[in-house]
């Protein structure tokens, strides 16, 4: 019985490849203080809010502060943001940006949330709003970084 009760109790725990360094464009940020960034794609549910997790793993090597990230608890603004962002970059979710202080996008076609880069990229290469700093690839997907007008 005690045996039993043991491995019932015994956690399962599934480990995750973690990365060893996050995508090359970070170091495009530089020293800028002033910069806020915003990492799509997002879930458009709050409760995926953990999905954020590597977005707050990222920044332990830039330390901008960002809108959107994991720090353990939901924060109350959080699902403001997430049902602004459902049209990104359509609709009024730039502005929200904007009003938020946003000054950085970037954009992670490696993530499993949000609208697919096919739709999104070309729309933010378009709109005057935004300017691309850099480009580049991880885990074999584009990788963008862009300055957003104040």
């Amino acid at each position: 019985m005690t045996a039993v009760l043991v491995a019932e109790g015994w956690p399962a725990l599934r480990l995750q490849r973690v990365w060893p360094s996050p995508p090359q464009l970070y170091g495009s940020l530089g020293n800028d203080n002033a910069a806020v960034l915003f990492e799509y794609p997002i879930p458009g549910d709050p409760m995926g809010f953990p999905s954020n997790l590597r977005y707050m793993y990222f920044s332990t090597w830039h330390w901008t502060p960002m809108v959107n990230g994991y720090s353990g608890f939901l924060p109350s603004g959080y699902g403001n943001l997430a049902r602004a962002m459902a049209e990104f970059p359509d609709g009024p979710s730039v502005a929200y940006l904007q009003g938020q202080g946003v000054t950085h996008v970037t954009v992670h076609c490696s993530a499993d949330v949000g609208r697919p880069c096919r739709d999104v990229l070309p729309r933010l290469d378009a709109d005057p709003r935004f300017r691309l700093i850099t480009t580049t690839h991880f885990e074999g997907q584009p990788a963008r970084l862009y300055v957003l007008a104040r």
